[in-house]
């Protein structure tokens, strides 16, 4: 069987860290999306969501969970966890919507 090729367009994305905020915020480099780590945000407030806040108005946001482990053969017990997780997701809070562009999210099996 013959699989036809279908081009994807490409797109450049960041591990969005601390230490970028500053140069992000003065410079607002061409970067496609900025990808988070669901967890460092779940738990925090003040300075790391107001400075998630203010990425998500100058760019998509690609959120990257790492603890809750839906890749075992044990049920999912942690509900905290993931009402946290649905908070952080909802639209206002974390993806800007745009409706030209596609956000693509990615999660972690571990």
């Amino acid at each position: 069987m013959k699989h036809k090729k279908i081009p994807i367009q490409a797109k450049f994305g960041l591990g969005l860290r601390s230490t970028h905020y500053e140069y992000i915020f003065a410079n607002k480099p061409k970067v496609d999306w900025f990808e988070i780590i669901s967890e460092n945000f779940m738990e925090s407030g003040g300075n790391p969501k107001a400075n998630l806040a203010k990425i998500k108005e100058l760019y998509p946001i690609v959120m990257h969970g790492v603890s809750l482990s839906i890749g075992t053969v044990d049920p999912l017990k942690n509900s905290e966890y993931l009402k946290k997780l649905k908070k952080l997701i909802k639209p206002k809070s974390v993806i800007r919507k745009k409706s030209t562009q596609k956000v693509v999210q990615f999660f972690s099996i571990s």
